[in-house]
């Protein structure tokens, strides 16, 4: 019986491993924040972009008053623009891999939170049921936007998801810098020691012990930044870093941040500002990578809003003039091109580049396509309109220079 009497040696180590270890697993993950600016950038960059309805014969737009779906796409709903609908779209899509678009009586198009709808397919059409809201939405209702990849039979999962252990990973370097590396008692992890778990120290040997323990470990020059126990009434003095522990920390936060762009096909030099001298190829691999593939998912998901017959006679498109054509300069030069190519018309062109429309003496004349030879109009019956605007020109040229100088009368 003697040996379990026997009295246990106080160790200061594995009583600071009690202390510590709650407040280790119970420390607050948040959002991760490079997850969070590389959604957002996608986000915003998918917002940017036209999203309508097209006639696919006509390859025209579809105007808001011929179909409800265009009026919607136009304004989604009460409070919610049409760049707001896509950039949530967007969001969703790449953190669950889920979109959920609710269309109310052709009157309300809105983004359901991924997160709160369980998909019931107990049924030969599903259901959606908000666990949030306590609703439950028909097939009818609701078009259910997954990312193909990882599709289970049921819901989508995220490149996040499958790839969580980089995230993780990147998680924990943060926790560590959090609670290593801060070097004041302002922004430490400072741990208010409640009396429950101080009855241990009462006894002034033990006391004694784990003081020398906490100065060598937790408050010493080599140990800045680590959790600081406060007992109450004490004080926590600033402690400066010393060590280089800190800067490969940073190095090995960088690579993962790299993995995690790479996971969500986002060019990494969008999170570290290492643009490099080939741009416009980076931002045409991240239109490939990133946007486009995506932007055909998007669209085609909408086709669920639409009648068989009428799948016959509308498509979604996106317009991705904004991302083909990334300085101003390139835009202006293209679109000149397109214009003595004859496939834009000066008011197309003068459209894209935010312009009032060219207007001659008749208003079509600037909405005719030219020939390159001498930007001609390319049809006959527009021949005299262009040279009657030309000689308008030049006859209102030789008057604003007459009237400048009254002696050439």
């Amino acid at each position: 019986m003697a040996l379990f009497n026997r009295k246990k040696s106080f160790d200061p180590q594995s009583y600071f491993s009690t202390i510590i270890l709650p407040y280790i697993r119970s420390y607050p993950l948040k959002m991760n924040s490079t997850v969070s600016a590389i959604l957002d950038a996608i986000a915003t960059t998918y917002a940017t972009l036209g999203l309508g309805l097209y006639n696919i014969e006509t390859g025209m737009p579809v105007l808001p008053g011929e179909h409800p779906l265009a009026a919607r796409l136009n304004q989604p709903n009460s409070r919610e623009g049409p760049s707001q609908l896509m950039y949530k779209m967007a969001y969703q899509y790449k953190l669950t891999g889920n979109v959920f678009l609710l269309y109310t009586d052709k009157s309300s198009l809105n983004v359901l939170d991924s997160s709160s709808i369980e998909v019931d397919r107990s049924s030969v059409l599903p259901r959606y049921i908000d666990r949030i809201n306590h609703k439950v939405y028909s097939d009818a209702e609701v078009a259910h936007i997954f990312d193909p990849r990882y599709d289970d039979g049921i819901i989508g999962h995220s490149a996040l998801e499958i790839n969580k252990d980089a995230v993780d990973r990147l998680n924990i370097l943060q926790l560590y810098q959090d609670l290593y590396f801060k070097n004041t008692a302002g922004e430490r992890l400072i741990i208010n020691l409640d009396p429950d778990m101080t009855k241990m120290l009462l006894k002034d040997d033990k006391k004694k012990v784990f003081d020398a323990f906490v100065q060598a470990n937790l408050l010493g020059p080599l140990n800045a930044g680590k959790p600081a126990l406060a007992p109450t009434g004490s004080k926590i003095e600033l402690i400066k870093q010393t060590t280089s522990l800190e800067s490969q920390v940073e190095l090995s936060k960088d690579s993962l941040k790299k993995d995690v762009a790479n996971v969500l096909a986002c060019p990494h030099y969008m999170i570290t500002g290492e643009y490099g001298n080939n741009l416009d190829e980076q931002q045409t691999v991240y239109f490939r990578r990133s946007i486009l593939s995506m932007s055909d998912i998007l669209g085609e998901g909408l086709n669920h809003f639409l009648t068989p017959s009428e799948r016959r006679k509308f498509n979604f498109k996106h317009d991705f003039g904004n991302l083909l054509y990334p300085s101003t300069e390139k835009l202006s030069a293209m679109l000149l091109k397109e214009i003595r190519g004859g496939v834009r018309t000066r008011n197309e062109a003068r459209k894209i580049l935010g312009l009032s429309p060219y207007i001659g003496e008749q208003t079509e004349v600037g909405d005719v396509l030219a020939w390159e030879a001498n930007l001609v109009p390319a049809l006959n019956e527009y021949l005299p309109l262009y040279f009657a605007n030309a000689q308008k020109t030049i006859n209102d040229d030789k008057e604003k220079a007459e009237n400048a100088n009254p002696n050439t009368k």
